[in-house]
């Protein structure tokens, strides 16, 4: 406990690197019962807390490779150039995290506990190989660095968890149980890909670009400051499911505007996921923001708050990146 900073800094990066490979309210849940009573515990309050626990979800989350694919299948950009656009993000994540932890750890804000000691002893721990660590990082390598193929990564990590683990009572049952959870839970965006599918061939049709493109014209502009403007001003439309939230009206937007729009794909990819930094950390409507905020004995409204600033800072960053990179 003598030195808070680096114990939240290293809590920030290990839960980036673990949701770079996993996601879900399960793992939000299994995870934070971990994480956020060790930074309560150095001294970090709630609302500081619950942000280094959310901007580490956030940073890990932008690697994903599931969203990789999505990415590079709906906007149909080369590899290179998504990859610089995700990369970019996180090192944006990683600098805003930083600052949240600096700011959040200085002297006045920490505050002291004294810890009663437990009656109970500690549950017998059970005998784990330590290669199971590097699990969540065997998509990501292979994926980004390997070059092989979302399905095949994932694949050799599943195998390589169940070797790690075989030896454990009730190995192949869990195994077999992951499998068709995992089933279970793609289910929704594969139906919501068909959905915008349909959606993208439509406004695609000439007879809806005929009403469309004017519109647009006078909406969306085409030069770099005023996308930087636009953007960075709208980034807090990616709250409560808006038109900016990826996971909201986010993709129809996208849609619409590789439809109708003179911007690069790109470009419309960077502001979608630079305004989507305010959806992964400060949404009221996350599942894992409600959960941290129920744990914490606080409100989503007030992790809304707290971390607004910081987050459309890093949003702004991105815009302002993403515009000249690919707006001329």
């Amino acid at each position: 406990g003598e030195r808070p900073r680096i114990i939240c800094l290293a809590i920030f990066l290990v839960t980036g690197m673990i949701f770079t490979s996993v996601g879900g309210l399960g793992t939000v849940i299994m995870l934070g019962t971990i994480i956020l009573p060790i930074l309560r515990s150095v001294g970090m309050g709630a609302l500081l807390s619950s942000g280094v626990f959310l901007m580490g979800i956030a940073m890990g989350g932008t690697l994903q490779p599931v969203s990789r694919r999505l990415w590079l299948d709906f906007y149909g950009i080369p590899p290179a150039q998504l990859d610089g656009i995700l990369w970019t993000m996180v090192a944006l994540y990683f600098i805003g995290g930083v600052t949240w932890i600096v700011w959040g750890t200085r002297g006045s804000a920490l505050s002291n506990f004294l810890a009663d000691p437990a009656d109970d002893p500690p549950p017998p721990k059970p005998a784990l190989s330590r290669r199971l660590m590097a699990a969540p990082l065997i998509p990501v390598g292979l994926v980004y660095f390997g070059g092989i193929e979302e399905i095949t990564a994932f694949s050799v990590a599943l195998v390589y968890m169940y070797l790690c683990v075989r030896s454990q009572p009730g190995a192949t049952r869990v195994f077999t149980r992951s499998l068709i959870e995992g089933a279970q839970l793609v289910v929704p965006p594969v139906l919501l890909m068909i959905g915008i599918g349909i959606l993208l061939t439509s406004l695609r049709s000439a007879p809806v670009q005929g009403y469309l493109v004017p519109l647009l014209r006078h909406v969306v502009p085409d030069s770099r400051w005023g996308y930087i403007a636009l953007f960075a001003l709208a980034a807090p439309l990616a709250l409560y499911r808006g038109p900016l939230n990826v996971w909201g009206m986010g993709l129809a937007v996208s849609a619409t505007l590789l439809a109708t729009s003179s911007l690069a794909p790109a470009a419309i990819l960077g502001a979608i996921l630079a305004a989507g930094a305010l959806q992964s950390v400060c949404d009221p409507t996350n599942t894992a923001n409600v959960w941290v905020a129920g744990f914490q004995g606080g409100t989503v409204n007030q992790i809304l708050r707290a971390t607004l600033l910081v987050v459309w800072s890093i949003a702004i960053a991105g815009v302002v990146i993403f515009g000249f990179w690919f707006v001329p």
